[in-house]
């Protein structure tokens, strides 16, 4: 359980950063539709 509790961390602090990315960066940041390769 606790492996499973430190991957939904990390994802939810990479989608946080996405966002933010996103919004500063617009059309010339990350595509919307990102894939994490291993997921």
């Amino acid at each position: 359980m606790k492996k499973q509790e430190a991957i939904n961390q990390g994802l939810e602090l990479v989608n946080r950063s996405t966002i933010v990315m996103l919004g500063t960066n617009g059309e010339d940041g990350f595509p919307r539709d990102l894939v994490f390769p291993g997921l």
